[in-house]
Order: structure tokens, then C-alpha cells, then sequence
């Protein structure tokens, strides 16, 4: 495992090589940047269909080298590293598996009682852009951390962090910084953000060779950069929560993708991506495997520590990093070759689900002189299961699933087996090869209707029991698992409220099929044999008509009846996909979540149906963004509504408005110059040269 001092080496210094090399027409040692001649044609590795453990960074870079000839045939081995959080795939639209937004007793030992970040799994936290530890509150706003004292009509602001004062790879070229995420772990503060710098491999030119061009206008040629993402952990003493103080920074390479936080360790999961801008060195891992950061020191990620996908299909790591929250200290590190875009995460294990696209030949013949070749496309999801006891992160096993997942709650571990349910999407499709007269053809491309499927695995991975071919023509669009129970929700113009008996994990039945209009994109168990369902009214043609309430009676789960239904008319709430924004709390008859430019808060009996307990409309001339973002949440009698830019309390018993405190946004980008804009073209050309990347 090699160390260095600096982020510097294989990263920074390398664009710096090639600017020399390029104007110097000199071969540089050790390592080198260029080869005299054309490279070798990648060999394809064998991956035998299973995951494998690569034995020398050889073995990552001929991987590498494969796939990304197959992605670019005409480039050679002329690749390089580049990263940038645009390239990196989004976080897959999360959903929610929750118990309920439980109340806490503070870890000062009061009597507070207070709501945490509704979360997937009871007990394995996930980070959000607010959060409180029952005496603070801590938000996003901006390029900032700010850090209010919640005291009900008496709350104030006592400090901010800003985040570019902590980041470690400093450069005087880097983009503003903004927190993405924040934990809170007894005393300590834990935020989460990524950020890019990048290098100039290049000089811009300007000629005046353009034919018949007024001399005075200069024709501008771009320069071209070097990209590097990072995501970083910064970890803050808030025993004084009006001084908070740098305790440590921990970072990886690539863009944030997601992290889970259980029993003070933290998993930071990042994508790391390899583009085709600089020359690979086989003698330069650094230039093509992940490395973490402790402070200004870097480790570069082991060939022991990598596990490469054997359908490779991209370039790209997901990088996982263990970190003892209260210790300051990491504890392990893995990375995997081959992208992946969803996180699960139970108790004891650590789920990375990935899509995958499989192409089958099913049939080949002769027609005259034409070989006629039927192809069957599908896609598929890569399961990949890590152990992690104690924060060691261990490779337990993989295996691959038709279909593609929705998002993470579409993943469930009970009594050792995984639950996965699945949209299969498939085409078929022939082709026509005369190799006499080299006419090649394609035709009869078919493409199948979705259908839906839920499959149980093993502690292995391996099938055990499966129902395939539901809902022709429609797609998942919400699941919860309910121990030996799950529910899931399909789509086309009615909502087919799936119940299937998993009691038997070799022999999963549908029990319960339940059709109305809509369709639920969230759902979440409410109380004893209730469950809320949070989506979309449709019309009879499936258009969509504005957010919807559902209420389901479970008392028997395969037999489940719509209890009460409410329709908010044609508006729309970013928890429809995103299950931090909405609180619930049946024991608090609470109901929560962002709506429009406000806020509303209702209440459900059986008695009443759903009803509303408050709407708040903020007025501000301020980004929308900022109330698009909001969170809900109580500590002892007061309910706080909290954005980038205010936070409004109220009584939580009758939710009557106490107080509302202004919150000064630093934005970031007003505050420092934007890449790219070069002052002497904005005043030749009138406007500044758009962005270059690579």
C-alpha cells in the first residue's frame, strides 16, 4: 500500500507532466505519460462470471484497459483520469423502509424528547441537510453549516461553519464548496461534502486567422483541464455548540454518492470515475486507482481492497470508507470496479445494487446467403454483499437479478435472506451478415413490455424463491417490507397494491392485489395495522393529478382495503421522492412535509380520514430552492420548520406560530470567481467562453 505527503503526486502533478511534455517534446521517466509508437491492444480479462480480486494494480489497469477500448475503440490507451461530479451517476431517487420517526431520549442524559431523520432502517442512520441532537439544530444553507439553539420562542443562532475553510485539497482553482450531509453523533458534528478542483493541461490560443475576420476580434480556442472530485468527512466537537471545533477530516476520490451511520461508525461511499482525456501509465496506479485521505495524508487503495465486476461495463469505482465517529479514526476501506448507483444496508451487512446490461444470442441461422442472428437485451441488477462487523469491511458474495430496482427500500434483509423487487425491462432484436458481399444489417428490433418481479436470495445470494411476469406493461414504483410481509406498487393508469406472503422464502406468494386510481411513490407503516401511502391522484387515462394521501387498513395483510384517501389538488412535494422531507409520527398524529413554496401538517383518525392541521405559505422574494428543501421535526413542545434561509417554530400540540428567525445564506458563488471566465475575452468577444471540460 503505498503512502505520500501529498494529494500532489499522480493527481496534480500529473497534468503538470503532460503540459511539459507537450511543449518540451521530451519522454519523461518513471512515470511516463506517453510511449513511443501506438500502444498494445488491450487483452480482455478473464472474469470467469464471478467477482474477482485483483493480485497487482496490473490486474485493475488491463481491466480498465478492456473496458474503456470497448468504449472508445479509436482512442487506444490515450485515457486519463478525470473526475467531476456531472459525470458520476445521481443517487438513485431514495424511498423509505421506516418503522416511524422515532423519539429520543438526548444523549445528555435530559429528558428531551425529540424526532430524527426518517430513515430506511430503524437504528442505521442516514444523513440529511438537517438534524438535531434534541438541544441544537444543524442546517445546510449555502456553503455554510449553521448551528441554531433550539429553545422554542427564545431560538437563536450561535455559530456557522464554512466549508471551505476545512476542505484539504485546496486549490486556487477549485469550485465552491457545499455541504451535502450532516450526522450527529453525541457531541460530534459530522459533515459530508464533495467538491472538484481542476488544472489546466493547456493554454487557451487566440489567432486572427479566421478569412475575412475584423482584426480586432480574436477567435478563441479553449483550454482544456484536468478534473479531480473529492468527498470528504469533516468531523466537529460540539460539546459547545457555539464553538464547534475541528477534530479531523477524512476524504476519498470521486463524487458522493451515499453513507450510513450505525453504532458511531460511519460508511462514506463515493463514485470515482476514469475518463478518456489523459494518458494511463500501467506504472502509475495512482493515475487509475481510488486513494483516501486522512488529513494531508494519502493511502492509495491496495489490489487486495479492489473487487472487480465481472460485467464490467464502465470505468468507474464506488469507493467505501469505515470511520470510527467518536475515535476520529478510519477503520477500513473498499473499492469496487464497476459502478453502482444504490445502497442498502441492514444490520450486519452492506448491499450495493447495480444496474447491468446483458445482450444473449438465442438464435443463429442461415436465410440464402444472409446468417441471420437473433439477440435478446436485458437489463439487469448486480448484487453485491459486504459484511460489516465492526466496521471491517468484508466481500461475502454477488450475484445478478433480472430487472432493475427503483430504488434502495426495493432491498430487504430478513431472518438472512435478501428480498429484491425488480422491473424487468428486454428487447429482441436480429441481424443479417453476408460475409461474401460484407452487407451487415440490422432488423425486427422489438422491444417487450415491463413486467415486474421479486426474487429472495440466499446468505450466498443464490435464487431461492421467486414471482416473476407481474403487472404486464407497468413498472414499480414503491416497495415496503414488513417483515414476512411485503407490499409494492405498480404503475400504468391504476395503482395494483401488491401483498405477498414471503413466510416461506422458497415459495413467496401474492395474497393481495389491490387496484385504484393513482399510484403511491412512498409508503410507511402508520401505527398497528395501518399503512400510509404517499403519491400521485391520476384520471382515468393515467394523467396525473396532484399529490394524494392514502390510508390502508393491514388488519389483514392479504386482504388490504383503502381505508380513507385525500387529494391536495395539482401541486407537488419533493418528498414524493425524496423520504427525508416528510416527518411522521402516528403517536404525535403528525404528518408532515414540504408542499409548493410551504409547508403543511396534517392529522389522520379513522374516525376523520386525513385532515389538515397547518399550511404555511412563505412569502420571500428569496430562491425557491431554499423552501423546496424544508424539514419538519420536534424537540419537547415546539415544532420547527427548517430551511436554508429561516427556520419557523411553532407549538407542536396546536402548531400556532411562536417565532421566525431569518438565516443569511452564503451562496458561494457570489462570493469567489467562476472557472473559465477569462476577463480579457469577455472584453474583446462581450461575453465570457463557455465551460471546457477535459
Amino acid at each position: 500500500m503505498k503512502k505520500t505527503n501529498k494529494v500532489s503526486i499522480g493527481r496534480i502533478v500529473m497534468a503538470l507532466c503532460l503540459a511539459l511534455a507537450l511543449s518540451s517534446g521530451v519522454l519523461l521517466s518513471g512515470c511516463s505519460l506517453f510511449s513511443i509508437g501506438l500502444p498494445p491492444k488491450p487483452v480482455k480479462p478473464n472474469f470467469a462470471g464471478t467477482l474477482t480480486i485483483p493480485t497487482s494494480y496490473d490486474d485493475i489497469y488491463d481491466a480498465l484497459a478492456y473496458i474503456m477500448e470497448m468504449q472508445n475503440p479509436n482512442g487506444g490507451m490515450f485515457w486519463g483520469v478525470l473526475d467531476n461530479a456531472d459525470g458520476a451517476p445521481m443517487p438513485a431517487a431514495p424511498g423509505i423502509e421506516a418503522l416511524g420517526i422515532e423519539a429520543k431520549e438526548a444523549a445528555s442524559g435530559s429528558n428531551s424528547s425529540y424526532s430524527q431523520t426518517n430513515v430506511q432502517v430503524r437504528g442505521i442512520d442516514e444523513g440529511d441537510i438537517v438534524k438535531t441532537d434534541g438541544k441544537s439544530i444543524f442546517i445546510v444553507s449555502g456553503a455554510e453549516v449553521v448551528i441554531m439553539r433550539a429553545d422554542g420562542a427564545n431560538t437563536i443562532e450561535v455559530a456557522r461553519i464554512k466549508i471551505e475553510d476545512v476542505i484539504v485539497n485546496k486549490n486556487e482553482n477549485s469550485y465552491p464548496v457545499y455541504p451535502r450531509e450532516l450526522y450527529v453523533v453525541g457531541n460530534t458534528l459530522v459533515i459530508l461534502y464533495d467538491y472538484s478542483i481542476y488544472e489546466m493541461i493547456n493554454e487557451p490560443t487566440y489567432t486572427n486567422e479566421t478569412a475575412g475576420s475584423d482584426a480586432s476580434v480574436k477567435d478563441y480556442y479553449y483550454p482544456s483541464y484536468n478534473y479531480q472530485t473529492f468527498t470528504e468527512v469533516a468531523c466537529f466537537d460540539i460539546s459547545d455548540p457555539a464553538k464547534p471545533r475541528l477534530v479531523n477530516v477524512f476524504g476519498q476520490d470521486g463524487s458522493y454518492l451515499s453513507s450510513r451511520l450505525q453504532d458511531g461508525i460511519l460508511y462514506l461511499i463515493s463514485s470515482y470515475w476514469i475518463y478518456n482525456y489523459l494518458p494511463l501509465d500501467r506504472d502509475c496506479p495512482e493515475m487509475f486507482v481510488p486513494a483516501f485521505y486522512t488529513g494531508a495524508a494519502v493511502t492509495l487503495v491496495a489490489p487486495r481492497d479492489v473487487c472487480i465486476l465481472p460485467d464490467l461495463d464502465s470505468a468507474a469505482y464506488t469507493v467505501i470508507t469505515s470511520i470510527d465517529v467518536a475515535k476520529a479514526s478510519c477503520i477500513d476501506q473498499q473499492s469496487i470496479l464497476g459502478s453502482n448507483n444504490t445502497l442498502y444496508m441492514s444490520y450486519d451487512n452492506l448491499y450495493l445494487a447495480n444496474g447491468v446490461f446483458d445482450e444473449v444470442v438465442e438464435n443463429s441461422y442461415k436465410d440464402g446467403s444472409f446468417t441471420v442472428t437473433e439477440y435478446r437485451q436485458i437489463n439487469s441488477t448486480r448484487i453485491i454483499k459486504f459484511s460489516i462487523a465492526d466496521g471491517k469491511i468484508d466481500y461475502i458474495a454477488d450475484g445478478l437479478v433480472p430487472g432493475v430496482v427503483v430504488n434502495q427500500f426495493a432491498l430487504d434483509e430478513y431472518e438472512g435472506y435478501l428480498r429484491i423487487v425488480t422491473t424487468v425491462y428486454s428487447n429482441s432484436y436480429r441481424t443479417l451478415e453476408d460475409s461474401k458481399s460484407k452487407i451487415y444489417d440490422y432488423g425486427s428490433y422489438e422491444f417487450e413490455p415491463p413486467t415486474n418481479a421479486l426474487y429472495i436470495l440466499d446468505k450466498d445470494l443464490e435464487e431461492s424463491g421467486s414471482i416473476t411476469g407481474l403487472a404486464e406493461k407497468e413498472r414499480v414504483y414503491s416497495v415496503r417490507f414488513d417483515g414476512a410481509v411485503g407490499y409494492f406498487v405498480t404503475f400504468e393508469r391504476i395503482d395494483p397494491l401488491f401483498s405477498v406472503d414471503l413466510s416461506d422464502p422458497k415459495n413467496p406468494k401474492i395474497q393481495g392485489a389491490l387496484k385504484i386510481p393513482g399510484f403511491s411513490t412512498y409508503m410507511h407503516i402508520f401505527g398497528e395495522n395501518r399503512l400510509f401511502g404517499f403519491g400521485m391522484a391520476t384520471d382515468e387515462d393515467g394523467r396525473t393529478q396532484g399529490l394524494k394521501l392514502s390510508m390502508f387498513d393491514t388488519t389483514d395483510p392479504f386482504n388490504i382495503t383503502e381505508k380513507h384517501v385525500f387529494n391536495l389538488g395539482d401541486t407537488y412535494s419533493n418528498a414524493l421522492y425524496d423520504h427525508k422531507a416528510i416527518i411522521i409520527d402516528a403517536e404525535k398524529n403528525l404528518i408532515g412535509f414540504p408542499v409548493g413554496d410551504g409547508y403543511e401538517v396534517y392529522g389522520y383518525s379513522d374516525e376523520r380520514g386525513f385532515y389538515k392541521r397547518q399550511a404555511i405559505e412563505f412569502k420571500t422574494d428569496e430562491f425557491y430552492y431554499y423552501y423546496f428543501n424544508q424539514r419538519g421535526l420536534y424537540i419537547d413542545t415546539y415544532f420547527y420548520i427548517c430551511a436554508a434561509n429561516n427556520v419557523g417554530v411553532y407549538t407542536l400540540d396546536t402548531l400556532v406560530p411562536v417565532v421566525q428567525i431569518p438565516i443569511e445564506v452564503d451562496d458561494g458563488y457570489f462570493n469567489k470567481p467562476l472557472p473559465f471566465v477569462d476577463e480579457a475575452i469577455a472584453t474583446d468577444n462581450g461575453t465570457p467562453p463557455p465551460s471546457a471540460r477535459g
